[in-house]
């Protein structure tokens, strides 16, 4: 008896579901793309800067050890 309410209580979930994804504003693809390609550039911005200051750092410690290069 449990099972059985469980099962309906389950497909009513996803008919909520359902009727929920269909009042989602989806955005068009031009939108997409444009934030596609801000998402793109911010992450090579953010790993090209972490690169130089990884490379920075590993100068100035190899300067601090060894002396000079």
């Amino acid at each position: 008896m449990q099972k059985e309410a469980e099962r309906r209580g389950l497909f009513t979930r996803f008919r909520e579901i359902g009727s929920e994804l269909k009042k989602v504003q989806w955005p068009e693809l031009p939108q997409v793309v444009k934030q596609t390609g801000v998402v793109i550039g911010v992450v090579i911005f953010f790993t090209l800067a972490i690169f130089g200051i990884d490379s920075l750092l590993v100068f100035l410690r190899s300067f601090v050890v060894y002396g000079e290069r």
